[in-house]
């Protein structure tokens, strides 16, 4: 009896085997629907590509003969495909190991059909594709490596990304001439790298980025000639890198900035942005007082055309107001003789540094709770900097 059991499983298993491998190191390019549609017979049992595919032909109509595929662990490239209008036959494609990208497809109009993809390592690429609107078909994705929509003139949101919370890598958003604004992306918070908008003629709003808290790379917003506001990146409290906002004719203030800590700016350029004249932000303030790198602020609108500009409105943010908003409070200001420092029960102070204007570093030592000891400074303006567990902040102080 064991015999005939094993001897009907043994083909069952072949069966199985035969219909559930991975397949294709090298990879494979479809340039006709006939390959497309003998994909399975030529394949038989490949469900897991191992190498890169391609899928680029004007005679392509449609992806049904891919039905089985359900890991391409290369790149996928679906480009060049005038008749194809959709997605569909990739339902089961769950992963893929490193980018998609769509380049020159006129009629594809979003990405139903992928409804399926939980797991994209690499970028996501949308380049030069007239028909796509959005990314509806795609809200199984939690995470990509990387996002890039180029010269897309049909795109208007993101919506489809509705369930992206991080992205591993840049976002570069360029020359999409009917992008409006971000909705759709209301989950993401981080993006490892840089985020670059520039060249979206009728981009009006940043709304969709609302709870992004972090940017590992540097920030450029320029040449979105209809933006008139960035308070949408509130939430936004470090950048890690530059911080570019250039030739932006429709923005008067920079709110929506003001929680980038300071210190996670390195070079600042604020330029040629027509109608620009408020940038008196406590995140821009700070930078200005002790600059990280490179400083360049100029031909904006009166109050935002020079560093001295900025510095002279930064002025009328009170020193009191800016304390009584911190966990640390420091008092007198301004001071004479002595300084102290107190924190919020719970946070533990480490250290206090006081520099010159010019940078010079006239007074470092450990947090205490007596006195701070300044009668040796001359009367003027310095910058107090305290150290806490996990943040740092830092203050005008004037001396008598």
């Amino acid at each position: 009896m064991k015999k005939i059991l094993l001897l009907i499983a043994v083909p069952f298993i072949l069966h199985f085997a035969a219909f559930s491998q991975s397949c294709l190191p090298e990879g494979i390019t479809f340039t006709t629907q006939e390959q497309i549609d003998n994909f399975q017979s030529d394949y038989p049992g490949c469900t897991e590509i191992e190498g890169d595919v391609e899928i680029k032909g004007d005679g392509i109509t449609n992806l049904n003969g891919l039905i089985e595929l359900i890991a391409i662990y290369g790149d996928l490239w679906i480009r060049q495909n005038d008749g194809l209008s959709t997605l569909t036959g990739l339902e089961n494609l769950a992963t893929i190991g490193e980018g998609l990208f769509l380049e020159s497809n006129s009629a594809i109009v979003n990405f139903t059909g992928l409804n399926g993809l939980t797991s994209l390592e690499g970028n996501l690429t949308l380049w030069d594709n007239g028909a796509i609107t959005n990314f509806i078909g795609l809200e199984s994705l939690f995470s990509v490596g990387g996002l890039s929509v180029l010269n897309n003139i049909s795109v208007i949101n993101f919506a489809g990304l509705n369930n992206l919370q991080c992205i591993k890598g840049y976002v570069n958003i360029k020359y999409n001439n009917n992008l409006t604004n971000f909705a759709g992306l209301e989950n993401l918070t981080s993006i490892e790298d840089y985020l670059w908008i520039q060249y979206n003629d009728v981009l009006s709003s940043l709304r969709g980025l609302d709870n992004i808290t972090s940017i590992r790379g540097f920030l450029a917003i320029s040449f979105n000639p209809e933006l008139t506001s960035l308070i949408n990146l509130v939430n936004l409290k470090s950048i890690d890198g530059d911080l570019h906002i250039m030739k932006n004719d429709a923005l008067i203030n920079l709110t929506g900035l003001e929680n980038i800590d300071s210190n996670s700016i390195v070079d600042l350029f604020i330029r040629l942005n027509d109608h620009l004249s408020s940038c008196e932000l406590a995140s821009i303030c700070n930078y200005l007082l002790i600059p990280n790198g490179v400083l360049e602020i100029h031909s904006n609108a009166p109050g935002c055309n020079s560093p001295e500009e900025v510095e002279e409105a930064c002025e009328t943010i009170s020193v009191e107001e800016n304390n009584s908003k911190s966990p640390i409070s420091i008092y007198p200001n301004p001071a004479k003789k002595e300084l102290f420092v107190s924190a919020n029960a719970g946070m533990g102070v480490l250290k206090i540094n006081i520099y010159m204007q010019t940078g010079q570093n006239v007074l470092s030592q450990g947090f205490c709770t007596e006195a701070i000891d300044i009668s040796m400074l001359k009367p003027g303006m310095y910058i107090i900097e305290v150290s806490a567990d996990d943040f740092m902040i830092r203050e005008k102080l004037v001396v008598k």
